[in-house]
């Protein structure tokens, strides 16, 4: 896109855009509305440049869902855009399967692409936005959507194979483990369902919004998170609870396993290191603000991004900083991915980083939008919430034209008055 904004969001000379529905756009303000939402939904996230979701390699290219309505590929050596495909905006991780990627969009749409060309194969719709990261098994696609339905398709074919009806809306990854699908809901209740026909197995019951992201397996045992402030450990044959670990604020993202060690981050700022079997706290790594997903291990280092603008490698069995590197805005959205030894994540300001694994930043790329997504918060227990109102100056300007006069604009920001405080804008993060 040859059009661009200049503005505290730092927008790019260049974008990755191959040409998009926001094209002829000279100026699109930023609003951001405060008001609550009914339960269970704690969010909506609006249109914007943000990067939410995590990357997917496929050969020697990046996929990438993007808040801005595109799901692009790019090379995996240097960020060039190959394809990209325009949809609603995603929000929702990819998975790759066959030569095809899948994922889900907020027009209610489930999409499987060709991975090489970014064509369409087919598309299923559901009666609700889909946040879920899908999971590929056995020639069947698992997802979910906030009709409050996990889905299990044809991977081929898109046909509708089964489809479990939940209490509330269904945002995280399915968990596919030994012929069964695990998998929380916004009811509060973490369900097991038989991978073919859908049948349920068991449920446990927690007392808050379940698996919010992504759960993880090992010997027998599934680990998942919950908005109840805690972690939960159980029997993958019969649901019984092996252990449960508490803290002071919602699990609001993936529990991930590696090596004996369970990992997972809190809107209280901090990531945990748990043993395995028992539960017990090993190490916890603290920022001034909250988290929105967790990370993953390669090699025995954590690297996770943090709403404090900063991307960090951390010792795996220590929790000790390795290292840091300062980002363009909040990264803590997404889990990274690692590829051929390179790191892929994205920030909610807009941009693509690849790095190497000491941290070097090998090359980045700009969204097509160039100011993050807005989002509707939920009013929560414990809080208060105000919406503050701050002019700022931005520059328009489109392709073969002069530079414009400045264009006023209002700047949102919510304010938390909690243990944990977010503030919409550059400098203080997104939730």
């Amino acid at each position: 896109m040859d059009n661009y904004l200049k503005s505290d969001y730092s927008l790019p000379e260049t974008t990755i855009g191959l040409g998009n529905e926001f094209s002829d756009v000279e100026f699109v303000a930023v609003l951001v509305e405060a008001r609550p939402v009914p339960k269970p939904i704690v969010w909506e996230i609006g249109a914007g440049g943000s990067f939410i979701g995590m990357p997917k390699a496929y050969k020697n290219t990046v996929l990438i869902p993007c808040a801005d309505k595109n799901f692009y590929c790019l090379d995996a050596e240097t960020g060039k855009a190959i394809w990209k495909f325009q949809t609603n905006h995603i929000n929702s991780a990819p998975d790759v399967w066959n030569g095809r990627a899948y994922f889900g969009s907020y027009d209610k749409n489930f999409y499987c692409l060709d991975a090489e060309t970014g064509k369409l194969l087919w598309k299923f719709q559901t009666n609700g936005e889909i946040f879920s990261q899908p999971a590929v098994s056995g020639g069947i696609v698992y997802f979910g959507s906030r009709d409050q339905n996990l889905y299990a398709l044809d991977a081929e074919s898109g046909t509708l194979l089964w489809k479990f009806v939940t209490g509330a809306e269904v945002v995280c990854k399915p968990l596919v483990y030994e012929g069964v699908v695990y998998f929380g809901s916004f009811d509060y209740s973490f369900y097991a369902v038989d991978a073919k026909t859908g049948e349920l197995i068991w449920k446990f019951q927690t007392n808050g919004e379940a698996a919010h992201f992504e759960s993880s397996t090992s010997n027998g045992i599934i680990y998942f998170g919950s908005f109840d402030h805690k972690v939960y450990a159980v029997s993958a044959k019969t649901g019984k609870l092996v252990w449960k670990f508490g803290i002071n604020e919602p699990v609001n993202t993936s529990v991930k396993y590696y090596n004996d060690i369970i990992y997972f981050g809190s809107r209280d700022g901090c990531i945990y290191a748990l043993s395995a079997d028992r539960g017990k706290l090993l190490w916890k790594f603290c920022l001034e603000y909250m988290l929105g997903e967790s990370g993953c291990v390669y090699k025995d280092i954590f690297y996770f991004g943090g709403s404090d603008n900063n991307f960090y490698a951390l010792n795996a069995k220590t929790g000790k900083l390795i290292w840091k590197i300062a980002t363009d805005g909040p990264c803590g959205c997404a889990i990274p991915f690692i590829h051929k030894e390179k790191i892929y994540f994205g920030t909610w300001f807009g941009k693509f980083y690849a790095l190497s694994l000491d941290g070097k930043i090998l090359w980045t790329s700009k969204s097509c939008l160039g100011y993050p997504c807005p989002i509707n918060v939920e009013e929560a227990k414990r809080r208060t919430t105000k919406l503050v109102i701050r002019p700022q100056t931005i520059e328009t300007k489109k392709m073969g034209e002069e530079q414009q006069a400045p264009t006023e604009y209002m700047e949102p920001t919510f304010t938390y008055v909690s243990r944990d405080t977010t503030y919409v804008g550059k400098k203080k993060g997104y939730i």
